[in-house]
């Protein structure tokens, strides 16, 4: 992984030493700039961001639990018929209940405690992401202004021994 850094930060300080006309649209970033924006654009924070509104959508879901549930049905039916009876030829039925739980065994409430659970998680996840992101982009940052260093050093020396040459 550091070889990889290494080597996307030579290359940036290499193309971005050697042209300089390059660096008048290029923003430059201090190293607090740079890890906001990869804060705001990184798709592994992102990803956990939503996991955190998923688990609180759980949360939510859990403590529904608690309130009174409302379901319906219905069916209508209308029949043809050939001949004449004294049968209705419609027929209805609708079914309205209202249910509330008087007593789960505590299921509700290890419910809402679970759900607290995977809130917490899902915040420390996204903790742990976002650290690790931050810690590789000022890794990078500085291994590019060391390389930048490095790349003016060697320019120094060779203009050095053009001189004595």
């Amino acid at each position: 992984m550091r070889l990889k850094f290494a080597a996307i930060s030579m290359l940036l300080a290499t193309a971005l030493a050697g042209f300089p006309n390059i660096l008048a649209g290029v923003p430059v970033y201090t190293i607090e700039q740079a890890v906001t924006v990869v804060q705001e654009h990184n798709p592994e924070i992102l990803i956990a961001r939503k996991k955190v509104l998923a688990a609180r959508g759980g949360f939510i879901e859990a403590r529904s639990g608690f309130l009174p549930s409302l379901s319906s049905s219905g069916l209508y039916d209308k029949r043809q018929t050939q001949s004449e009876t004294n049968l209705r030829q419609e027929d209805y039925n609708a079914i309205l209940r209202l249910e509330q739980n008087l007593y789960t065994g505590g299921a509700v409430t290890s419910q809402v405690a679970i759900a607290q659970l995977n809130i917490d998680k899902a915040n420390y996840e996204l903790q742990e992401i976002a650290n690790r992101v931050t810690m590789d982009v000022r890794i990078a940052f500085n291994e590019l202004l060391l390389n930048r260093a490095k790349i003016r050093v060697r320019e120094d020396s060779v203009r050095v021994l053009d001189e004595e040459l």
